[in-house]
């Protein structure tokens, strides 16, 4: 499943996490401001949400034993518990041990951020000019390099010297 949101719990001991299909990964920017624009009653049948409850932490800091979920990364859930529909939206939970640290697992991170074409042609337009430019001097040399030229001689490498044959 693809994290579309998370939040932590009011009582800080756990996340409720909403999920999508996994097949939303690569299209996860355009999936998210789809859903976004749906009110909460149209969204209901494309989410689900998981509650992660945190293992109880004996030593250390309490906040050693959370796991941080990242919107746009492919989650997989193994044990998810008291599976149900509750106002029609699937429900579950899993409890975050540190015994058994394989409950949910991260089989794919976010994708990263990509510039759109608009952006990149304001960045590179000088690049696409000495491009364009470089075409120009070839055409105007009488030339595509499709044609066949003279074969070259070969070389070969002998103890880090070249010696033509």
């Amino acid at each position: 499943m693809c994290c579309f949101r998370s939040e932590r719990l009011s009582a800080d001991n756990g996340s409720r996490v909403t999920l999508v299909n996994a097949n939303a990964h690569g299209l996860f920017d355009d999936v998210q401001s789809d859903l976004a624009e749906l009110n909460a009653i149209n969204r209901k049948a494309f989410i689900a949400q998981i509650t992660a409850w945190d293992g109880k932490k004996k030593t250390g800091s309490p906040k050693t034993g959370r796991m941080h979920f990242r919107p746009g990364a492919v989650y997989e859930l193994r044990q998810v518990h008291s599976v149900g529909f509750f106002s029609d939206i699937s429900k579950g939970s899993v409890q975050l041990d540190g015994a058994v640290a394989d409950r949910v697992v991260e089989t794919r991170p976010p994708l990263l951020k990509r510039k759109r074409e608009g952006d990149l042609a304001e960045c590179h337009s000088k690049a696409r000019a000495l491009v364009f430019h470089d075409e120009e001097e070839k055409d105007a040399e009488g030339g595509d390099e499709t044609m066949p030229s003279a074969p070259r001689p070969s070389t070969t490498r002998s103890k880090g010297k070249l010696a033509a044959k």
